[in-house]
């Protein structure tokens, strides 16, 4: 796969096992929060930050 820069993109990273949901996202399911933040069901979301992270951040220290 070819990024829009012509350069290839790099590696995903490896699940980690220490992350609170256990496995790395789907694409499906990271998809499903954008169409969700692009659809006029989040209209009245304004200057929101929406962490598709498994609980990385949560859990970050």
């Amino acid at each position: 796969m070819q990024c829009w820069s012509g350069r290839s993109p790099p590696p995903a990273p490896a699940p980690s096992k220490g992350a609170p949901i256990g496995r790395a996202a789907q694409p499906e399911e990271i998809a499903e929060v954008v169409a969700f933040l692009a659809s006029e069901r989040a209209s009245f979301m304004v200057g929101t930050v929406v962490m598709a992270d498994g609980g990385m951040t949560v859990t970050a220290g």
